[in-house]
């Protein structure tokens, strides 16, 4: 769209042109809708966009975006303060939760480091008991199978980790 001012006219028809022009420019970038809400509910909408301090034009889109509360006052400050309880209960809880995991994390690592050397021990005893004639007395673990790809993997996730 193009405004074109002439130099013959005024400097208020150049603004009234200018803003025509805006307005036409605002009018084709929105949908117009026309509905029928009850007196009372126009009153209201036009009540909270004066207390809002909003211009009905702009702020009857927003009303529509956002709506309007069937909630009194007192209900919205109660509602507040038993969103804010509970928020505050899950956020006690959540820092609990993450250190109580951080913890174990850290309790992972350490046994992940000591986990070559306790292999290797446990692999040795069971060899010196099968050599004594004890091997039906030894259980068949998880870890006998494990292989050196399977100790980096311990490794890699819990102590090279990426620092984040």
């Amino acid at each position: 769209m193009r405004i074109r001012a002439d130099s013959h006219k005024t400097s208020a028809g150049k603004r009234s042109d200018l803003i025509s022009a805006l307005e036409e420019v605002e009018k084709n970038e929105k949908f117009h809708l026309k509905i029928q809400v009850p007196r009372e509910t126009a009153e209201q909408a036009f009540r909270f966009l004066k207390e809002k301090g909003l211009p009905s034009r702009q702020g009857l889109a927003l009303v529509v975006v956002y709506g309007l509360s069937d909630e009194t006052a007192e209900e919205l400050e109660k509602l507040r303060i038993e969103r804010e309880s509970v928020l505050g209960s899950l956020g006690k809880d959540y820092a609990t939760s993450r250190f109580r995991a951080h913890e174990l994390y850290e309790e992972n690592s350490v046994l992940t480091r000591i986990l070559r050397f306790m292999l290797k021990e446990n692999r040795s005893l069971k060899k010196s008991l099968k050599k004594k004639g004890l091997g039906s007395c030894v259980p068949k673990d998880e870890w006998d199978n494990w292989s050196e790809a399977t100790v980096d993997d311990y490794y890699q996730t819990y102590v090279f980790r990426s620092q984040q």
